[in-house]
């Protein structure tokens, strides 16, 4: 099932408790970007900046939300992390409408996108799903929560540099990374044990981003803020996507545990009628 844009504005958090992996699609939705802009970067991305680096911020943006227009429900993003090196967006800044994806598609990278899609830097299907995403997904659900309670710079950024690495691939490049310093060596260190496993650093092969290329989670959003331009008015304008972790609603019940309770009833009443 594939649910629209401006259709079913509960089907986001209705997957979610029933602990779906289906693919949703919506655009009624305000993305609030949190402030805590995390370290500043220079990177080199083929094709993009005539091939120069260029530098900026990124990191976990943490205090982000996500907000339901047709409920005026505000969600707390959990982690959120830059997936888009061709775009900015502002701390602090609201953005309407914000498209929204759990199956890694990104507005701004699909071709018949209106009206006007961007350059396509990243690796994807040609129509606008990261060919990456089962990747990207299972860092953000699996390493992305603990790595920013570390505290740990170079730990932090080394999932930021991951995800862009799977996000662009060979045509992307770091040149430095500084957090009070320069933590470069470090943090690409953590990139590398992220993709590929790295012991030393409690990652084995099998809990590496390689070995999951078809995960899912519906908790994992791909986050695509638009805003209207004034040159000509009405002009949609891209943002810099996100990909985000939804913070879990508590007493929600998967779909897993409600199988299980009705298991446990039936074998409960095998027993007495036994």
């Amino acid at each position: 099932m594939q649910v629209g844009p401006r259709s079913l504005s509960l089907a986001i958090p209705l997957l979610a408790a029933l602990g779906c992996a289906t693919s949703v699609h919506a655009d009624n939705y305000e993305l609030i970007v949190g402030g805590s802009d995390y370290a500043t970067y220079t990177v080199k991305l083929a094709g993009f900046n005539g091939g120069n680096s260029f530098s900026g911020g990124a990191g976990n943006f943490g205090g982000s939300k996500l907000v339901d227009l047709s409920t005026s429900t505000t969600s707390p993003l959990s982690v959120m992390y830059c997936i888009d090196l061709t775009h900015n967006v502002v701390l602090g800044g609201q953005y309407t409408p914000t498209f929204v994806s759990n199956n890694g598609y990104v507005n701004d990278l699909d071709p018949s996108s209106v009206p006007n899609p961007a350059p396509i830097f990243a690796l994807t299907n040609g129509a606008g799903v990261l060919t990456n995403a089962g990747q990207m997904e299972y860092l953000m659900d699996h390493f992305s929560t603990a790595v920013v309670a570390t505290g740990n710079s170079a730990e932090i950024m080394g999932l930021q540099l991951a995800l862009w690495k799977l996000e662009y691939g060979n045509a992307f490049s770091v040149v430095s990374v500084n957090h009070g310093g320069d933590i470069t060596a470090s943090a690409v260190a953590w990139e590398n044990a992220f993709l590929n496993g790295d012991t030393s650093k409690g990652i084995s092969v099998a809990d590496s981003s390689s070995s999951h290329a078809s995960y899912t989670s519906t908790d994992v959003l791909f986050l695509s803020p638009e805003t209207l331009g004034n040159n000509p008015p009405g002009t949609t304008v891209w943002n810099q996507a996100q990909i985000a972790l939804r913070t879990p609603v508590p007493g929600t019940l998967s779909l897993a545990s409600i199988l299980l309770g009705m298991v446990g009833i039936g074998r409960a009443w095998r027993r007495q009628s036994a």
